[in-house]
């Protein structure tokens, strides 16, 4: 059952992360408000007692359906490849720096690559950059 909660929780997050930019404060501070909650569930109900913090992040952040894959660069960021559906992923990559904050996981910032192209190898990712965010 815990292994369907985390990834449930993460799609909700993503979901109010990856809607389009308005101009309406007010729905900003609600969609902020939502995905601070999912976070702060999920890492409620992190089990990272028996791993690491980077690999719990790392573990956690594969769950979602969205992601393909995710590593440390030997640079110190966070890379991600996600799917790309033509919305502003900058709430996801804020989203993902605050994660490895509260995972207790130095990173210099996270950069959102598109899935369709990322490549990875030994302590490096490469693609078409969807967002970055910096520490």
């Amino acid at each position: 059952m815990k292994k369907y909660v985390l990834p449930l929780l993460i799609g909700l997050a993503l979901c109010g992360c990856t809607s389009k930019k308005t101009s309406d404060p007010k729905a900003d501070a609600i969609a902020r408000q939502q995905t601070n909650a999912v976070v702060d569930s999920i890492m409620a109900n992190s089990t990272s007692s028996t791993t690491s913090g980077t690999s719990a992040l790392l573990d956690a952040i594969k769950e979602n359906q969205s992601v393909g894959n995710a590593i440390i660069t030997d640079v110190g960021m966070l890379a991600v490849s996600v799917v790309d559906n033509g919305m502003d992923k900058t709430p996801m990559a804020k989203m993902y720096l605050r994660m490895a904050k509260e995972y207790g996981v130095d990173i210099k910032g996270v950069k959102l690559l598109d899935a369709s192209d990322a490549t990875f190898e030994q302590g490096a990712a490469y693609g078409k950059e969807l967002a970055k965010e910096f520490n």
